[in-house]
């Protein structure tokens, strides 16, 4: 059972170890509310990072950026641990000539690599505790799992976009429709055998975590539907936003937050910007994926954020200098994601592509701006998903309690 903070025992809740190598919003959120709920044993990450040491102020303001995202207060610090090596030379080589002798592919030092080696670090942990589940991530899990199984450990995997063999489909489709955006096309290049073990990820999980109806039709006929929890990302509150002096015409404020990849679908926004021309400007936040002619002249020519913490990205939104009229993320593939869940919040309308099939279930919010019905008060889980929190839209930390209070 789980060991509150101060020491205490919870005796009628689990104890999770929970993994992520990266820890996005999301697995944060996920890590508050074990905390809260006295149900985490521990946490696993690649690289954590203390803001408050004196290295910190000795470091370049680039590489303290990207660090600043690998700081957890969300838990205790000895109850996070790390497995640092290969995710910080991999950092460390990013937009330089080793990071493609290094980082291709699944050579070790890539993300495919890196992965597998922290993989690898926490199922040699599973063997020295033991705890009630283990909850990892997509192509972060196999070992974990294969050491949970045999202690009879129950499983949990996040799966945040669609089933791959989908997505390979949808992105080949892509490639022939925009050859000239193929640089920026994430996935096409993986390996049958890491396909073949992300398969063998799903067959081990006891229950696989997905934030969308979309994401789990993606699953049909892989898995059992009844290992599928759907259970939403939640939104964060809504901000008000500042009032400043009205201008007769100005130019669309549109903002672009996510990987600066085809898959997220930038390609389509850069080309419907080039039509508006002067009457649109673009804030884009995220990482250059590939070399991409199209891509790269966007970066120079707009304002562009390469990394930024989860608060400022916050910020942005509500008082930056593009104090967005719209948030544009369109998923081609993922299942409900964070801009996505963010604009909402901060009561900006967002364009999103519908999916075939899927109900448009988007309203107006208190300022009167066209969101998808997360401003209303709550959000009911999908029935008969098993999920019994029906405000998990309101608040996201509960996100974690409720893929837990699922299982019972």
């Amino acid at each position: 059972m789980a060991t509150s903070p101060e020491g205490s025992k919870s005796e009628d809740m689990p104890a999770v170890l929970m993994s992520h190598p990266t820890g996005n919003q999301y697995v944060r959120n996920a890590l508050r509310s074990l905390v809260e709920h006295h149900m985490l044993a521990e946490f696993w990450t690649t690289v954590v990072w203390d803001t408050e040491s004196k290295w910190n102020r000795l470091l370049p303001s680039r590489l303290r950026r990207q660090l600043a995202r690998r700081a957890f207060a969300e838990a205790p610090g000895e109850r996070v641990k790390c497995v640092p090596s290969r995710e910080i030379v991999r950092l460390g080589v990013r937009s330089s000539p080793l990071e493609s002798l290094l980082c291709s592919g699944e050579r070790p030092f890539s993300v495919i690599g890196m992965y597998r080696r922290f993989d690898g670090r926490v199922a040699r942990r599973l063997r020295e505790i033991r705890v009630d589940a283990v909850y990892a991530h997509e192509g972060g899990a196999l070992q974990t799992f294969r050491q949970a199984r045999q202690q009879g450990t129950i499983t949990l995997y996040e799966l945040p976009s669609g089933y791959w063999y989908w997505e390979r489909d949808l992105l080949r489709e892509e490639q022939l429709r925009n050859p000239e955006l193929a640089s920026v096309l994430p996935k096409l290049s993986d390996s049958e055998a890491h396909m073949r073990e992300k398969d063998e990820e799903l067959a081990l999980a006891d229950f696989i975590v997905v934030p969308s109806r979309h994401v789990r039709r993606t699953l049909a006929g892989a898995v059992p539907e009844e290992k599928i929890l759907v259970v939403p990302y939640g939104a964060p509150p809504v901000r008000a936003r500042p009032e400043g002096p009205t201008a007769p015409r100005r130019p669309l404020r549109v903002l672009f937050a996510g990987s600066l990849n085809q898959r997220k679908g930038i390609g389509y926004l850069l080309k419907a910007v080039e039509m508006l021309g002067s009457d649109v400007e673009l804030t884009l936040i995220g990482q250059r994926f590939a070399p991409n002619g199209l891509v790269d002249a966007a970066c120079k020519r707009w304002r562009w954020f390469q990394t930024v913490p989860h608060e400022r990205v916050m910020e942005i939104m509500v008082v930056g200098r593009a104090r967005p009229a719209v948030a544009q993320r369109r998923l081609r593939s993922s299942g409900h994601g964070g801009a996505g869940l963010r604009a909402p919040g901060h009561c900006h309308p967002q364009r999103r592509r519908q999916r075939p099939g899927r109900r448009w279930t988007g309203g107006l919010c208190g300022s009167g701006l066209l969101c998808r019905g997360h401003c209303r008060p709550a959000q009911r889980a999908e029935p008969g998903s098993r999920v019994a929190d029906s405000n998990v839209a309101q608040r996201p930390a509960d996100r974690g309690k409720a893929v837990l209070g699922s299982l019972s």
